[in-house]
């Protein structure tokens, strides 16, 4: 009878022990499920942050582009400028450029392809230049935008000719062209402050119409949408740089030129390309 006694006590004990680990188990299990579920929450938290923050800085790939039509009329030239810009007189002037058969990109200068800081040398520059004033010796320095050599070879490759139509004077601009062409193998022409268009309160407008250039064959690119004469349909604005090293506007406009190819009027190419962009920033913003 005690063998009987110490037999149950010792199958009651060892039922005990099992119990109680079931339940440190499932206590267990539970607290696996509960971390996993919370670090997979917070990956996902993570992951949209991170999108709303690339979408603000235009570090994305279609953010680069600046909403032109967003720009009101007022910004532009008066119609009557306008007007007279594409007046049949304004037409039969001497064009400002060669013919070619080929298409054609204007790149502006300042705020796209590189930035100027005055007198006060930035942290990182890569290039200085200097103008002797009745103060005396003025510095300047350059920052080139990355991307640009990436451009340049993307349009050349693409059989564009490039030609740069900048608001800065000849004196200004010409060195640092040279800098970033030392080579003279991308850039075709040069257009500057004396080849715009000046308008009410001195402001200057580049005119591509006065190039001698086929629209429908031409692109510009600048950071400015109110230097452009309407209409905007050959106008690719992009955000201005100021220095950011990790800037990627330039290397994301490479691929519109891949993307030109399935079009012959590069009016069209612009609309549709610019129509991609916007409609992927809005699916940045809704993830």
């Amino acid at each position: 009878m005690e063998n009987a006694t110490l037999q149950f006590a010792s199958i009651h004990g060892a039922d005990s022990d099992c119990c109680s680990l079931d339940i440190h188990k499932s206590i267990v299990t539970r607290i696996m499920v509960i971390v996993t579920s919370t670090i997979s929450y917070l990956g996902w938290l993570l992951h949209k942050l991170w999108l709303v923050i690339r979408s603000i800085r235009g570090s994305s790939t279609h953010p680069s582009l600046l909403p032109i039509s967003k720009f009101p009329d007022s910004s532009q030239p008066s119609s009557q400028v306008a007007k007279n810009c594409f007046s049949p007189l304004a037409q039969k002037q001497v064009n400002l450029l060669p013919p070619t058969h080929k298409k054609t990109l204007f790149l502006d200068l300042d705020n796209t392809l590189i930035t100027t800081k005055a007198q006060t040398p930035p942290k990182r520059y890569d290039l200085r230049m200097h103008k002797e004033t009745k103060g005396g010796t003025k510095w300047y320095y350059v920052i080139k935008r990355p991307g640009v050599d990436e451009l340049f070879r993307a349009a050349v490759d693409s059989d564009f000719e490039i030609v740069i139509f900048t608001a800065g004077s000849r004196e200004y601009a010409s060195p640092i062209l040279d800098w970033l062409d030392p080579n003279k193998e991308f850039i075709s022409h040069r257009l500057y402050r004396d080849s715009c268009t000046v308008i009410a309160n001195g402001r200057l407008i580049k005119n591509i119409t006065k190039t001698g250039r086929r629209l429908d064959l031409s692109v510009f690119v600048d950071d400015n949408p109110m230097s452009f004469v309407r209409p905007l349909e050959n106008a690719l604005a992009i955000r201005p740089f100021f220095g950011d090293c990790q800037d990627m506007v330039l290397h994301n406009l490479v691929e519109f030129f891949e993307f030109q190819k399935k079009y012959s009027d590069l009016h069209t190419a612009v609309k549709q390309y610019q129509a991609i962009e916007s409609d992927e920033e809005e699916l940045v913003w809704e993830c």
